[in-house]
């Protein structure tokens, strides 16, 4: 004989049986997105605070990486620094080479004769300096006899109320006469000394 209250899974039929089913595996796909969502929180929890570490170990490693490059060539300038010392110590032939070279020194009987490649160049731009300097001036002189010519077409007066920018003329004189009679203005021109800029 059969407990009343003793109940049995095979005692339900299959369409109690589903909704139960169906509740149960909803509870364990909700428990396992939570899980997963609540491990998503942990490690963001843990990127933020590490973030600034990471980014300044970045920093550091590529401030270590540009100092071990600075330090390779500082070791090499020091080995070849002792290389020249230890020539300078045990080789006549560089020594007087480095005196020929870089303290201009020979012998009694030599002449030292430099060429400077960067002279031809510069003695180039002095030349072209030199030409625009004397085109400008042959350019101003010409304004000022044509400026000359044109206050003694014009009876004194000047045809233009205002002097050109171009021009170096001086300031106009009108000196007067002792009978109180005005001559007509004397032009003065004032030199001006160009420098040509390397």
């Amino acid at each position: 004989m059969r407990d009343p209250e003793f109940f049995d899974d095979s005692d339900l039929s299959a369409e109690e049986e589903e909704p139960q089913l169906r509740r149960r595996d909803l509870w364990q796909r909700l428990s396992q997105l939570m899980i997963v969502f609540l491990f998503l929180l942990v490690l963001a929890g843990i990127l933020r605070i590490f973030w600034p570490e990471i980014e300044r170990h970045r920093e550091l490693s590529a401030e270590v990486a540009r100092l071990e490059i600075i330090r390779d060539k500082r070791l090499e300038r020091v080995a070849d620094l002792q290389r020249q010392n230890e020539w300078m110590l045990t080789d006549r032939e560089y020594l007087e080479s480095v005196a020929r070279d870089r303290l201009d020194l020979a012998n009694e009987d030599e002449i030292v004769v430099r060429i400077d490649r960067n002279s031809a160049a510069r003695a180039l731009d002095i030349e072209r300096d030199r030409k625009k300097q004397q085109q400008m001036e042959q350019e101003m002189a010409a304004r000022a006899s044509a400026l000359e010519n044109e206050i003694d077409i014009h009876g004194g007066q000047s045809a233009t109320s205002e002097p050109s920018d171009n021009t170096t003329a001086g300031p106009v004189d009108t000196p007067s006469r002792a009978d109180g009679a005005a001559q007509q203005p004397v032009l003065r021109a004032t030199p001006v000394e160009i420098e040509a800029q390397p």
